[in-house]
């Protein structure tokens, strides 16, 4: 059995470590850390919600900052998928932060979708020229998709991509 300072140590490098993880924006290392204060909090008869919701506030607003830079990050890149993962993760984070972050979401989901819609009809135009028809109409399908979501009309730009397709002899 674990003596009392063997337990007062644990809660405190825990608290320790739970605040550089929040910090650094660490949230789910921030929260295991917290769990395992928690626990040594406990066998002590000691209250650390003051503690813990200081170093929870901490932690979810770095994490928020992390999560919508690399939210950002991957909607310049085009890749919507990994964006909208990071922006998932940040609306939890911005809900126990407390914060509102719809006008942040929109901006970067609409930096990604045209980026995504970029990207995609590149790939089919260099899918047409190879002669590659079932790529290139995916690729289509995909560019049709984001320019739904991005509200840009590319159906000119979709005929020309087939007929190139056509002119070389495609399917």
């Amino acid at each position: 059995m674990a003596t009392s300072i063997t337990i007062e140590k644990g809660l405190a490098d825990n608290l320790e470590m739970a605040m550089k993880r929040a910090e650094d924006g660490q949230d789910l290392a921030m929260a295991y850390a917290l769990s395992i204060a928690d626990r040594c909090a406990h066998q002590l008869g000691k209250d650390i919600s003051g503690e813990r919701e200081r170093i929870r506030a901490t932690g979810y607003a770095a994490a928020l900052r992390v999560y919508l830079g690399m939210a950002a990050e991957r909607a310049s890149q085009g890749q919507d998928y990994s964006m909208e993962c990071a922006l998932s993760i940040a609306e939890r984070c911005a809900a126990q932060a407390g914060r509102d972050i719809s006008a942040e979401r929109t901006a970067i989901e609409a930096t990604g979708y045209a980026a995504a819609l970029r990207v995609n009809l590149e790939m089919a135009a260099e899918r047409a020229s190879q002669g590659q028809d079932y790529s290139m109409e995916c690729a289509l399908s995909a560019a049709e998709r984001y320019a739904e979501k991005s509200g840009t009309e590319i159906s000119a730009q979709v005929a020309e991509i087939r007929a190139s397709l056509r002119n070389q002899g495609g399917n």
